[in-house]
């Protein structure tokens, strides 16, 4: 910011510090006079017109021991030993690796650093405002763009996508080149940045490329291109945060992009994946078996005892993250809960002699609680799962949202992993309605009584007047 911006800032009571200077920040006192941080005063005539920030105070660090630190691991912080320097930390990646802020795998259960503190990343300021408006103007421009009806060639945001001559004519326009070439031309600029300034220009520059004559879902696709390239040449850079916030994907695109894939769905309702109940049984036994092993081992058990007890466990994962993995894809196959659920609102509670499945994440309400119907014997065993994933992986901190978007990738991919297969929890969530429906709820086979047992079971609203969500399961094979 600059020296005014900076004054502003005294006069309303801040401090304000500067590279430049060698006092640690400079404030105002109750004299009104401008003084350092040791009380002596400070002539802001003589101080440098740029290069101010608003100083705050560093944070006493919390030093924990290795055990405290990972359950912070385990947990979705970052953390970073005392001993290393400020930008050196750890974290779990998408998927369930320890990594450093390289990216390269870090053997955690082997270090002998045993002093740990959370690793407190700097909040980078945008310091140029009148730029950062002209970015916030090109957005609303896009959005706007986005909802009108086209009425020439001209109009480059256009659901019906102009012809590729006119879109090659537009891009050698503002450019001077045309397709990839502009991603290495992108590329190039990145590369040649200054400062913040610099940066912000060209993401300006190149936001419209992502929309000359492309449909919603290309626009997509080649913003995923471009922050990909922002990745690239600044993943060591104080600048990559920043330009990937200003790269950023409307929501508008998102949304049109989802409506066409539901109207997709709904064209292949017939054409439904199917399983066999016989494998998805074992598969069950197979996933309690080994949670009872892992149970049995308590939570010291190490990474030698699971390989023992024939526990899956895969490379750089610790026994908590095994743990988490298997015990959510049991709970998903024998609940129907969503993994957000799972690890964060799903309660299992007895009322009136009656199990219900309190938490459930109904959009609109509240305190939604339903009959607990599962697809195993033994209830207080899925109860005791439950609380072991939730001390494995504590999620307090975190909102709902939060969960979905930070673990959803990385547990699919474990299900896949262990299960080899291809399936999702969306369709552990299928599976478990069918199953529960054969096992509990089949009484008369009609089609309305199966989408109204699995719609009770799952939580969804019956509606008879409309396609229900529960229309789309997958079934036995052969059906």
């Amino acid at each position: 910011m600059t020296k005014v911006e900076a004054l502003q800032i005294l006069m309303s009571g801040g401090k304000v510090s500067n590279d430049e200077l060698t006092t640690k920040y400079i404030y105002m006192n109750d004299k009104g006079q401008v003084v350092d941080d040791k009380g002596g005063v400070f002539n802001i005539q003589l101080a440098p017109d740029n290069g101010w920030s608003e100083y705050t105070p560093k944070k006493k660090l919390e030093i924990f021991n290795k055990s405290k630190a990972l359950e912070n691991l385990m947990s979705g912080k970052k953390i970073s030993a005392v001993s290393w320097d400020n930008n050196r930390y750890i974290y779990i990646d998408d998927r369930g690796q320890i990594v450093d802020n390289k990216g390269e795998l870090f053997n955690f259960m082997a270090t002998e650093e045993d002093k740990w503190s959370l690793y407190i990343e700097n909040k980078k300021e945008v310091e140029n405002k009148a730029l950062m408006s002209e970015i916030n103007k090109l957005h609303e421009m896009i959005e706007t763009l986005m909802k009108q009806k086209p009425t020439t060639t001209a109009n480059i945001v256009d659901k019906s996508c102009i012809n590729k001559a006119d879109r090659e004519e537009m891009e050698l326009f503002f450019y001077g080149a045309t397709g990839s070439a502009i991603k290495e031309l992108f590329k190039s600029e990145l590369e040649d940045i200054k400062d913040k300034n610099s940066l912000i220009k060209v993401i300006t520059k190149f936001i419209p490329y992502c929309w000359m004559g492309k449909k919603f879902a290309t626009a997509r696709a080649y913003y995923v291109d471009m922050r990909n390239i922002i990745k690239e040449v600044l993943s060591d850079s104080s600048y990559l945060d920043i330009a990937l916030d200003l790269f950023m994907i409307p929501s508008e695109v998102h949304d049109e992009v989802k409506k066409a894939d539901s109207k997709k769905v709904i064209e292949k309702i017939n054409d439904r994946q199917t399983f066999n109940p016989e494998e998805i049984y074992e598969l069950i036994d197979f996933l309690k078996t080994n949670i009872k092993k892992a149970i049995k081992l308590g939570r010291k058990a190490t990474v030698e005892d699971f390989k023992k007890a024939g526990i899956p466990i895969a490379k750089q994962q610790t026994p908590a993250q095994a743990r988490a993995y298997l015990f959510s894809i049991y709970l998903a196959l024998v609940t129907g809960r969503r993994i957000g659920e799972i690890l964060k609102t799903l309660e299992i509670v007895k009322e009136g002699g009656v199990w219900y499945f309190k938490g459930i994440t109904k959009k609109g309400q509240d305190d939604v609680k339903i009959p607990a119907v599962i697809c195993d014997d033994d209830i207080n065993f899925v109860k005791s799962v439950l609380m072991w994933i939730r001390k494995d992986l504590d999620t307090s901190k975190l909102t709902l949202k939060q969960v979905n978007s930070k673990y959803n990738m990385v547990f699919n991919r474990s299900l896949k992993r262990i299960t080899g297969t291809n399936y999702t929890f969306h369709d552990l969530r299928e599976i478990y309605a069918e199953l529960c429906y054969l096992k509990h709820g089949k009484v008369k086979g009609t089609e309305r009584e199966e989408l109204d047992y699995k719609a009770k079971i799952l939580g969804h609203d019956i509606d008879p007047d409309r396609l229900l969500a529960t229309e789309h399961y997958m079934t036995m094979k052969g059906e």
